[in-house]
């Protein structure tokens, strides 16, 4: 886009797993309650696979979540993870990574089917058949799971290799690993 994403509103930042697990204990000692982590493993209410670090007394709505929301500035920070040498090792645990992010998204914007971006999604022919296509796999999936859920779960297989010396790292929630 040669500058700004037009649906990206924050920042993004990566940190290796082992300072990505140490920020919130640190930024609530450093800043009390002034910032809040919200994460698959920090909080219930987050709906991603990563954390946010969002400072609380600002408020601000995006396309993503109903009007009823509440949600804050704030800044996504994605952890950088070790992930196996071996080569088919590493795809299938990327395969894996896709698929349970993909059943976690389904189910978010099943719970959120009014969200403005959704709308957007419905405007065109190509639009309503992948928003449908999630709608109906998250229909089925929250039958079974919540978002949380699997975003927990997700945050867990992609961790699974931090105590291990590999040569190879990944940001687990992007598409090429």
């Amino acid at each position: 886009h040669q500058g700004f994403i037009p649906w990206d509103d924050d920042l993004d930042l990566n940190m290796l797993r082992c300072d990505y697990e140490q920020l919130p204990k640190l930024l609530k000692q450093e800043y009390g309650d002034k910032y809040q982590c919200v994460g698959a493993n920090i909080s219930y209410n987050s709906k991603f696979p990563f954390m946010k670090v969002e400072r609380v007394d600002t408020q601000i709505r995006n396309i993503y979540h109903t009007s009823n929301d509440v949600h804050h500035v704030g800044v996504d920070i994605f952890p950088i993870d070790n992930i196996p040498n071996n080569l088919l090792k590493r795809i299938w645990h990327g395969l894996c990574l896709n698929a349970i992010q993909y059943l976690a998204l389904c189910v978010t914007f099943y719970n959120e089917k009014d969200c403005y971006s959704t709308q957007l999604l419905r405007s065109s022919k190509e639009g309503r058949k992948k928003i449908n296509f999630r709608l109906f796999v998250g229909n089925i999936i929250a039958k079974i799971f919540n978002d949380h859920t699997l975003n927990k779960y997700f945050d867990l297989l992609a961790a699974k290799y931090k105590h291990s010396a590999t040569q190879c790292v990944s940001i687990p929630t992007g598409r090429e690993h």
